[in-house]
């Protein structure tokens, strides 16, 4: 009988424990919130509002009425080809003249480098030949400069039959920049029948500078399309003949190009006499048919 009254009481004393067990609080779960009691009107009190800080609004900009290209676009727009300068005022003209006047400095140094290295031949010092290729590279840019400017280049279109008026104008411009001479005082006076012969005037200075080219058979001719420079005559002023000038100018030019130092920027001493000579320029095969 004592053993059937002691193990209900073990069964309630195992129930009670279990039951601690599940409502007694984890120590690693936090604690449930507090329950908030509702407050009636009357025992509320004065409504707390959340103070913030306003921000400013952000400045909107306006559209800029210009447009921005981006860095890569802008390198892939070719600029403007340079404006036709017209040779119409005289400040224009003394522009032209000094660009004109760099070109013959560049120029005479170029023929003197080409001169030293068709003397050395294979054995020409390396400097030279980098000397010519900086000068080359300085000449397109001046003549980039002087293209812009329209000079008057008188043709002859009852010759065109044997040279076309396009290279008629070339052909002065390659004397003009041999010579160092504007383009517009090279005076095309006509055009031989048989082997091309162009006879041209031009003042005494740039027509001793090709004579002197001939006489030393100087590789710039041939390159430019010239086989052959003669002198045809020599007029001064007063149809004074000046041959003799003509003589002592074209030694000038001729040891400029033989000198062992470089041309000076002056021009020639015989720049300003009041002269003009008269050339026969015979023109290569090749340079008819371009």
């Amino acid at each position: 009988m004592g053993e059937t009254i002691k193990k209900p009481q073990t069964r309630q004393k195992q129930r009670t424990t279990e039951k601690e067990r599940i409502t007694a609080p984890n120590p690693r779960t936090p604690p449930p919130a507090p329950r908030l009691r509702h407050m009636p009107p009357s025992e509320q009190g004065p409504l707390q509002v959340p103070i913030t800080t306003r921000r400013s609004p952000t400045p909107v900009t306006p559209p800029s009425t210009t447009t921005h290209r981006p860095a890569s676009l802008e390198s892939k727009i070719s600029p403007d080809p340079p404006a036709t300068v017209r040779l119409s005022q005289p400040d224009e003209r003394a522009d032209y003249e000094a660009a004109v006047q760099q070109r013959d400095t560049l120029n005479r140094r170029l023929q003197w480098r080409l001169q030293q290295r068709a003397h050395f031949g294979m054995l020409a010092d390396p400097s030279i030949i980098i000397d010519i290729q900086i000068i080359e590279r300085d000449l397109k840019q001046i003549e980039t400069r002087i293209a812009q400017y329209s000079i008057d280049i008188a043709t002859r279109a009852d010759r065109s039959n044997l040279l076309t008026e396009a290279q008629q104008r070339e052909a002065v411009l390659v004397l003009s920049r041999i010579t160092g001479l504007p383009a517009d005082k090279i005076k095309l006076i006509d055009i031989v029948i048989g082997s091309v012969v162009v006879i041209v005037e031009m003042p005494l200075a740039g027509a001793a500078r090709l004579v002197a080219m001939q006489r030393l058979n100087h590789p710039m001719l041939r390159d430019q399309g010239f086989a052959h420079v003669a002198l045809d005559r020599v007029v001064g002023p007063e149809d004074r003949p000046l041959d003799r000038m003509f003589e002592r100018a074209v030694r000038f030019e001729q040891a400029q190009l033989e000198s062992s130092t470089p041309p000076s920027a002056e021009a020639s001493p015989y720049a300003g006499e009041d002269a003009v000579a008269r050339l026969r320029i015979t023109l290569a095969g090749d340079a008819v048919q371009r």
